[in-house]
């Protein structure tokens, strides 16, 4: 995986308010980061902050729309 392909995704999925696929997109990055994979952003994001937005992705009302 590319995450920081994966991250401009969810961002651009976010954008547009395409909520399913941006969660989707979401479960997958915070499947790999929690499997040991590096996080986007080349070490400037903190970790945290990216599962924050990925969990509330996941978990966005608007998703199942």
């Amino acid at each position: 995986m590319d995450p920081d392909a994966c991250f401009s995704m969810i961002l651009d999925c976010v954008a547009a308010e395409q909520w399913a696929e941006a969660a989707h997109h979401a479960e997958d990055l915070r499947e790999w980061m929690m499997k040991g994979g590096f996080p986007p952003g080349g070490g400037k994001l903190r970790k945290t902050s990216i599962y924050a937005l990925l969990s509330r992705l996941v978990g966005h009302p608007k998703r199942d729309d």
